[in-house]
């Protein structure tokens, strides 16, 4: 099946099946890893993308090659896409070339439009984004405090005046009239 894609020379494409479930998964955790210092994706993760209702990896999830490696994918879902190139890969234009796919894929189911999340740490990947007319529609943190050294303090409440009243530093607040 052609998938559409215009990939620098020595490159192939194919869409995806759920076999390829670990390969993908071991691409998005070096790109992970490389970004973020961590690879917080598992194999079930990949595996219930695939099982969205109205999904189908075969029209929905395109591969590309450097011979038998795995050198960048996408997906679309409704309006939502997701991309990833190995980071030995970057730079070649392969993540310019699956945006203008995930793009296409979502066109071609009706979608009013796409949209797809990045990490703070992939700038290039943003100036993509931003040089092809996306602009952000909001911002997430993945927050954590971790408990290697034991329990997190336990907050005090502010200190209170006589009136009652304190301020959020938790000095006391004169009352009033």
């Amino acid at each position: 099946m052609d998938t559409g894609l215009r990939l620098p020379d020595g490159l192939t494409s194919r869409p995806a099946t759920r076999e390829d479930v670990g390969a993908i998964t071991e691409l998005i955790a070096a790109c992970e890893l490389d970004l973020d210092g961590v690879a917080e994706i598992d194999p079930g993760d990949v595996e219930m993308s695939f099982g969205r209702a109205g999904y189908d990896p075969a029209l929905s999830c395109v591969l590309v090659f450097d011979g038998d490696e795995l050198a960048g994918w996408a997906d679309v879902h409704q309006h939502q896409a997701e991309a990833d190139v190995r980071p030995t890969h970057r730079g070649r234009g392969i993540g310019a070339e699956l945006l203008r796919w995930t793009e296409g894929r979502a066109r071609g189911t009706s979608e009013p439009a796409v949209a797809q999340m990045v990490t703070d740490a992939n700038l290039a990947a943003a100036d993509l984004f931003r040089g092809n007319g996306y602009a952000a529609t909001e911002t997430a943190w993945l927050l954590q405090i971790r408990f290697d050294d034991g329990p997190p303090p336990i907050p005090q409440p502010p200190r209170a005046s006589r009136s009652g009243r304190s301020s959020a530093d938790g000095t006391s607040v004169p009352p009033t009239g």
